[in-house]
């Protein structure tokens, strides 16, 4: 009898401690997921900018993209408009997702996430010194860009590289 209570109490906490393994697996693997729409995105925005054709094409590849939120796409259209009227020819002279006028040409990794509040900093995988701040937020089902270098981005939450 008492081998059995001692069996069945082993088993028990057993299944407990892989249930609670996998519990903590799968609230890391859905917290480096969320954080992987920003990287996967700031990667897919190096690469478009390395063979645009025209700065005038980013805002049609923003306008499609469809991990950004609409308050991300409409943000960015107002500072580049605004940029614009400020200064014709010019315009904005650095990059608003960047937030810097260099990028690292090989993109991204993750440095941090804030599940909280929805930050991830990414970090330069050629140029470690780059950071750059990216918003995720739980919108229309999905996790989506919401902002990134100064788009809808606190000044006290931006990168500082």
């Amino acid at each position: 009898m008492k081998h059995r209570i001692c069996l069945s109490l082993i088993l028990f906490f057993c299944c407990n401690l892989h249930l609670m393994s996998q519990t903590n697996q799968n609230t890391q693997n859905k917290q480096t997921s969320n954080a992987d729409v920003a990287l996967k995105f700031m990667n897919a925005y190096i690469n478009f900018i390395n063979t645009r054709p025209e700065l005038k094409a980013t805002y049609k590849w923003l306008k499609t993209n469809p991990v950004l939120t609409e308050k991300f796409k409409a943000t960015y259209k107002k500072i580049e408009d605004d940029a614009y009227k400020a200064d014709p020819i010019l315009g904005l002279d650095f990059d608003p997702i960047l937030n810097a006028q260099d990028y690292p040409d090989k993109g991204f990794e993750i440095s941090t996430y804030d599940e909280a509040s929805g930050y991830v900093t990414l970090v330069g995988i050629d140029l470690e010194k780059f950071k750059v701040t990216v918003k995720i937020v739980f919108q229309n089902n999905k996790w989506m860009v919401d902002g990134a270098g100064i788009i809808n981005i606190p000044e006290d939450k931006q990168a500082k590289s």
